[in-house]
């Protein structure tokens, strides 16, 4: 899988994010974000356009030790050649992160020099 490492200096990769059971589907440009310790983090108005169905409501605890109510849902990815079930958080915010729930048994490579990301 490939992706490259923009302006800003953010690691990107793009992923197609689906519903669980039917046809709906979104490709992202994702941050991969080695902070977070999930899978897939996405705003609501990309949740809204895929209706993800409600998974389970939890608390997060955030890099500055602080706590904050989350929304999961379920989603679909296709990784790595075979679909996997997901637990996509819903943010406020309008950037979408991977997280490190994804990452374990693979290699991220990202190459600073020539803007560009592995992950095998």
């Amino acid at each position: 899988m490939t992706g490259c490492v923009d302006s800003n200096g953010r690691a990107l990769i793009p992923i197609t994010l689906e519903h669980p059971t039917s046809a709906r589907s979104a490709t992202l440009e994702i941050w991969i974000d080695t902070g977070f310790t999930g899978q897939v983090m996405i705003s609501k108005t990309a949740l809204a356009t895929l209706n993800l169905p409600i998974a389970q409501k939890g608390v997060a605890i955030l890099a500055d030790g602080s706590t904050v109510s989350i929304q999961s849902y379920q989603g679909r990815l296709h990784w790595f050649g075979q679909d996997v079930d997901v637990e996509v958080i819903a943010a406020d915010g309008s950037e979408s992160l991977l997280g490190v729930g994804l990452l374990l048994g693979h290699q991220l490579h990202i190459n600073y020099v020539n803007n560009t990301l592995t992950l095998t």
